[in-house]
């Protein structure tokens, strides 16, 4: 008399789960390359055309002004053998003397671009990660012209991952005082910058407001 009612019950539970539907992928984008190839990564980054430009050493990235203020190096990826939908992007810069790490991590969508890659957007800063660097209160050297790591890895849905770990360096804008100002070592918030060299503010530039920046604004 008791088994009657367990049958039940377990033909209950098994009807509930064969009526479950299989999960979806949370976007409409087709998958990038192939799934059962390694995945592969390109980096780039952001100049001040918004054109890209290779992450290396050749091509020293540019420190730009988000809206939040400071200085920020735009990253972008570009990617293949991984699913497009919900990418994790990570993105860090370490400083080789003293070990500290910036870094920025977003969830983007891989946008295929038609040759089987996909990555982020050259006209979409919300696609690329926005590596916090200046004010500089975490380096021991100034940031524009010295060496620095960069980190960058994507994880697709699935798990898989694609990595890659370059040296670089950067730059500021021709006539960004206030850049090399917050970007120097040792900068402080509150602190008065005045140019260098006789007025230029030391990359082919000159200061803009009489000679000084208060607090490097």
């Amino acid at each position: 008399m008791l088994r009657t009612p367990a049958l039940l019950v377990l033909g209950t539970l098994a009807f509930v789960t064969c009526g479950e539907p299989p999960p979806t992928r949370p976007c409409s984008l087709p998958y990038l390359g192939d799934k059962t190839a390694t995945p592969q990564l390109e980096v780039w980054t952001l100049n001040e055309r918004g054109e890209a430009v290779p992450a290396d050493v050749a091509h020293p990235a540019l420190l730009q002004q988000p809206p939040q203020g400071g200085r920020v190096v735009f990253v972008g990826v570009r990617a293949t053998h991984l699913d497009s939908c919900s990418a994790e992007l990570l993105v860090s810069v370490r400083d080789p003397q003293s070990n500290q790490v910036r870094l920025d991590g977003r969830t983007i969508n891989l946008v295929p671009d038609g040759t089987g890659w996909g990555g982020s957007v050259l006209n979409s800063v919300d696609t690329q990660a926005n590596v916090p660097l200046c004010p500089n209160q975490w380096s021991v050297t100034d940031i524009p012209n010295n060496p620095y790591q960069l980190s960058v890895k994507v994880t697709d849905i699935d798990g898989r991952k694609a990595e890659l770990t370059a040296p670089v360096t950067f730059r500021c804008l021709a006539g960004d005082a206030t850049c090399l100002c917050q970007c120097r070592a040792g900068y402080k918030l509150g602190d008065t910058c005045a140019p260098v060299d006789g007025g230029t503010n030391g990359d082919g530039g000159t200061s803009t407001d009489g000679g000084t920046l208060d607090g490097g604004q």
